[in-house]
C-alpha cells in the first residue's frame, strides 16, 4: 500500500518496475443500505487481493469521482453526493499520475469502481501514455472482466445490468468485503415508476429511483459476494500479468 511504504521502499518497487494500481471511486448514495463510499471501497479491495499474487503498489483510492447522473447513480439530490466535472478528475488523474512518472513509474492501471468516472479514465490514459516521459497505462472498470453470464450465474435472476447500482452486484461485495457497513435490513427492491431511455433535465420525477437503487438488493449475500470477488480478482490479475510481463 503506497501510503504505508517509505519513500526509499517505493524507489525499491520503481526500480523493479512493479505497476502503480490507482483505485477510483466516487463519493454517491448507494440507497438506504449502503455506504457512499461503495464504488471506491470495491476496487480498492480487489487492488490489495490483486498486489499481493502480482506484485504491484496500490495507491490510496480516489474517492471523488464524476457527478452521480440520474439513471445511472440516482442523481446529485440524494444528500452526500458529491462529485467532480469530468474536465477536472482529468486534471486530477493526470496531476497525480505525472507525480510519480516524474519519479520512474512506468507502469499505471487506472481501476475504476464507477460508471461515470469512464470518459474521464479513458482520456487520462490516453493523455498520460502520450507525455513527456513514457508509460503504459491500463484501463478498465473492474466489472468488465466478467462476463454477463457468468455474472447472473453468481448473482441470480435478480442481476440486472445497466441497474446495477446498490444493487445485488454491489450489496454482495460490499457483504463481503465490509459487512460491518452494510444495513441489511434497509435493503430494498428498487428501480422507478418509469424507465427512461434518455436523459432530462431536471430530471423527470417519475424517472428517479424512490430510494436511490437501481434494481432489487433483496438477494444479495455475502457468499455471492466472495464468489464474485474472486473471479474479478483473479481475471483482473490475468490481465496485468498480460500487460505488464517480466516483473
Amino acid at each position: 500500500l503506497l501510503q504505508e511504504m517509505t519513500s526509499p521502499e517505493v524507489a525499491d518497487a520503481i526500480s523493479c518496475r512493479l505497476p502503480f494500481i490507482f483505485p477510483v471511486g466516487s463519493l454517491e448514495q448507494h440507497g438506504p443500505h449502503l455506504p457512499l463510499g461503495t464504488d471506491a471501497f470495491i476496487p480498492y479491495a480487489i487492488a490489495k487481493r490483486v498486489a499481493i499474487s502480482l506484485p504491484g503498489v496500490v495507491a490510496p483510492p480516489l474517492i471523488y469521482g464524476g457527478y452521480s447522473m440520474p439513471r445511472t447513480g440516482g442523481g446529485r439530490e440524494h444528500p452526500g453526493s458529491s462529485g467532480l466535472p469530468l474536465g477536472l478528475l482529468v486534471e486530477v488523474l493526470c496531476n497525480i499520475v505525472n507525480e510519480w512518472m516524474s519519479q520512474g513509474v512506468d507502469r499505471v492501471v487506472l481501476l475504476n469502481g464507477h460508471w461515470e468516472n469512464s470518459p474521464a479514465l479513458l482520456e487520462a490514459g490516453d493523455r498520460l501514455h502520450r507525455g513527456p516521459r513514457p508509460c503504459k497505462v491500463v484501463v478498465l472498470s473492474y466489472w468488465d472482466v466478467v462476463t454477463l453470464d457468468e455474472r447472473r450465474e453468481i448473482l441470480g435472476d435478480t442481476y440486472s445490468p445497466g441497474l446495477e447500482h446498490a444493487s445485488v452486484s454491489e450489496t454482495s461485495l460490499i457483504q463481503h468485503i465490509l459487512p460491518s457497513l452494510v444495513r441489511l435490513d434497509r435493503r430494498v427492491k428498487g428501480g422507478a415508476e418509469e424507465s427512461l431511455s434518455y436523459d432530462v433535465f431536471p430530471p423527470v420525477g417519475r424517472s428517479l429511483w424512490k430510494h436511490g437503487v437501481g434494481a432489487s438488493a433483496l438477494d444479495s449475500s455475502a457468499d455471492a459476494g466472495r464468489e464474485l470477488f474472486d473471479l474479478l480478482s483473479k481475471r483482473l490479475s490475468h490481465v496485468l500479468s498480460v500487460e505488464f510481463p517480466g516483473h
